[in-house]
């Protein structure tokens, strides 16, 4: 009954077509996106992607880059952008509509392109996420969101996973979460699954299958500890 009674009323009283607006609340609060309101009504209202807000805001904290796999319309490009001190933000996208949309929305955020880098390869085919970062400093934050190829993308990031990186993750199955999940830990990642809201029962995302939600990954403090001594070593026999 209530999704009919949303649909009814977004048809009639929302314009229809894509316009550029501003996010009202939440993490992503005064960011402009190009949106079509009658199917992107929750990015307006701050409620799109809620849970993962409380997640976003630690992760990014103090980050010095940020690599954006799946940026597709450059919504998390733009935050890492706004609102953390990344010197370097990194956009993978491959579809050239995505990233034709991605520059439109951070030119109406009066964002310059001195930061941000947009690669059009795919991850797994083209490049991989440890190429990325190779040169990146640290910490690095990534965002990772490419349907279902989430486990092949961690794969090919062993070298950053030895390093002082933060995973934000969506993942696309029970089976794929549970791998990303087993994948991390292994290399000393404290790992948090970010369970779907109560209230989405309510107002759901659309999305199209069973099981779909995030999960949040940074190392943990005996790995990072771990990771300043080599680093320290490596310094010391470079200055011998």
């Amino acid at each position: 009954m209530m999704q009919p009674l949303a649909r009814f009323l977004k048809s009639r009283f929302l314009k229809h077509g894509a316009g550029d607006y501003t996010i009202w609340f939440g993490e992503f609060r005064g960011q402009r996106m190009k949106l079509d309101l009658q199917s992107n009504l929750q990015f307006v209202a701050g409620l799109y992607e809620r849970e993962v807000y409380p997640f976003l805001c630690r992760l990014t904290s103090r980050i010095q880059s940020a690599i954006d796999v799946g940026a597709a319309d450059g919504l998390y490009t733009i935050y890492s952008l706004r609102k953390t001190p990344a010197k370097v933000v990194i956009a993978v996208e491959p579809l050239r509509t995505e990233r034709e949309l991605l520059l439109h929305n951070a030119a109406i955020n009066a964002l310059s392109r001195d930061r941000l880098q947009i690669v059009s390869d795919t991850i797994g085919q083209s490049t991989t996420i440890d190429k990325l970062a190779h040169d990146l400093p640290e910490p690095i934050f990534v965002k990772l969101d490419i349907e279902g190829a989430e486990l092949d993308a961690l794969m090919g990031s062993t070298e950053l996973l030895k390093r002082d990186s933060r995973w934000l993750i969506e993942t696309h199955s029970l089976r794929l979460e549970q791998s990303c999940a087993d994948l991390l830990r292994s290399h000393g990642y404290e790992v948090r699954i970010i369970p779907n809201a109560r209230w989405r029962r309510l107002l759901p995302e659309g999305r199209s299958i069973p099981h779909n939600r995030w999960l949040a990954a940074r190392p943990s403090e005996a790995s990072v500890k771990a990771h300043v001594e080599i680093y320290s070593s490596r310094l010391k026999w470079e200055h011998l």
